[in-house]
Formats: structure tokens, sequence, C-alpha cells
């Protein structure tokens, strides 16, 4: 199998609904809550959760689970109503902000290092997904949990990426997929782990990888460690097909922030444009949240 198949192959993992995380296993009693984690709109949590201890619990575990601790620490944190919550549970909740925080931004001042020592190299790269949004859609709080460092690159610049990688102290793991990994000596981020990728969500086609990657945005939110990532054009496509092929709670809040944000699905014409896959994910989105538009907004982008 070659570099260009198994980074590919490596983004279509986890499709199936056994990942924990899946928003098909979650329990029907918690759907509700975990919905509103995922929607900025929403600053308060359905009831009852806090006097009722085991339910809260449940709800915790459901929430890691799910991925969305941050979001549930943050909510928590700052919902009203909350003054009744124990020291130490306060406590549990900022530091579990706190660590999220750190271990973001280990992952961010990595991804600048590589993306620029790539780019210096000739290989266009863009950062995708958790780390993509951190910044400009999550506002930096460590609400948005992420495991590791995803660069989309065009298939043909596998093997220079990973030779580039090296260079910096990454190693190739042995798995499916272009993966590399960095051991560090921070204690709250141990390693480093750097995903390639050659396709988006809504396309294989090498050469609309390639204008993706042509028509990057530097999210310039710690210019001490800018990062290039998509148009949110391109990334809303990427993520709404993202998340109905691997329908879990990030994903789908990471659509609705984009959606939300002003995010459009194409830079002008008819929902026809819209690449299947994209529109599955809208329309799974709608499932969640009725009240967004039938058809998502076409006019142009980024301007």
């Amino acid at each position: 199998m070659s570099p260009a198949t198994t980074a590919t192959t490596r983004q279509g993992k986890d499709r199936h609904p056994e990942n924990p995380d899946c928003i098909e296993r979650t329990h029907d009693r918690w759907r509700p809550t975990l919905r509103t984690l995922c929607d900025p709109r929403q600053h308060s949590l359905p009831q009852p959760h806090r006097d009722d201890a085991t339910s809260f619990g449940a709800l915790l575990e459901a929430a890691i689970t799910a991925k969305l601790v941050g979001l549930l620490a943050d909510r928590l944190l700052n919902e009203t109503g909350t003054t009744r919550m124990s020291p130490p549970m306060r406590e549990f909740l900022t530091s579990t902000l706190r660590g999220t925080q750190h271990r973001t931004r280990e992952h961010r001042r990595h991804a600048s290092q590589a993306t620029s020592a790539l780019a210096e190299h000739g290989i266009p790269v863009a950062v995708l997904n958790g780390l993509a949004y951190d910044a400009a859609l999550y506002g930096s709080r460590g609400t948005r949990q992420l495991t590791d460092i995803d660069l989309l690159v065009p298939a043909d610049t596998v093997n220079d990426a990973i030779t580039v990688l090296t260079k910096l102290g990454y190693t190739r793991l042995e798995r499916p997929g272009a993966s590399c990994r960095l051991p560090t000596a921070d204690a709250v981020a141990p390693t480093i782990t750097v995903d390639l990728t050659t396709t988006l969500g809504h396309t294989t086609d090498p050469a609309a990888v390639r204008q993706a990657l042509d028509q990057p945005v530097i999210d310039g939110h710690d210019m001490s460690s800018p990062l290039p990532v998509l148009s949110q054009h391109d990334a809303l496509l990427h993520t709404l097909a993202r998340t109905a092929a691997r329908p879990r709670w990030r994903g789908l809040a990471d659509a609705l922030h984009l959606a939300l944000a002003g995010a459009v699905v194409s830079r002008s014409g008819p929902r026809s444009t819209i690449p299947a896959a994209a529109d599955a994910g809208w329309n799974l989105l709608r499932t969640h949240w009725p009240d967004l538009p039938a058809t998502p907004r076409a006019e142009a982008a980024d301007g």
C-alpha cells in the first residue's frame, strides 16, 4: 500500500457506530444535554443535574465519552445558578479546562513548526479538524478537545512530508495511515502525533485538494504559532461531509459552530453545487437543530 493510499485510509477511519463517542451510541437521556453543549447559542443546561449526584455522575461520563467534557466544564463554570457548586468540583472543572488549554497550546506550537518546515520544503499544507477550530470557533478556552494534529498535504508529497517530519524528530508509526509521533518533555502532552491525510471529507479529487491548499487562511489568533488552515468554504464542506460519514458529537459541534460563524458551502450557485456528502451532513445537522435554514448559505465566501 502506497503512502498516499495509507494516508487516505487514515482519513476514512472509524466510520461505524461501534465507536464510544458515536452519536448513535449515546443514551437518549443525555442527547438533549449533549446537543445543548454543541450549540453556542444555548447558555443553560437541561435540568435536573445539579442536585442529583448519581445523575450528574452519569452526565459527566456521557460528556467524557462524547469528548465534550470541556464544553460541559465551561458551561457549568459560567452558567448562572452554579453558586452552590462545591469548591472541589469548581477546581476539578477549572483544572480540566486548563489541562486542555495547555495540551492544545503544545499541539499548536508543534503544528506551527511542522507546517513551517513543510512550507519551506515546498509542500502545500493545511491544518484540519480540531486544532484548526480551537481558536477561531471555540476561543481557545479549553473546550475543544483534540488528540493529534491532522495535516492535509497533496498525495504526491506524502513521502517528502514524512522525511521533513523525521528531520524534526518524529518517528513514523507502524499503523495504517501516514502518522508520525514526537516524544516531548511535557508532562501533560508527553507525545505529539501528526496524522497526514491526502483527502477531504467531501472530495478525494487530487485537483480539488490542491485547489483547497492553494487558498489557505492563516489562523493568527496566536501569532507566535500561526497555522495555515482551510478557508471557511472548504472547512464547512469538509466538516459537514466528515460528520455525515462519522456521526460524532465533536464533529456535530464543529459543523454547527462553522455554520453559525457564517461559513458558506459554495461561492455561488444553487444547492445542486453542494457535494452530496456535505449535503448529507447539513441534513444531519438539521435533525438536531431544525431551526437551521433548509439549505446552507451559498453566497460569496470569505470576503
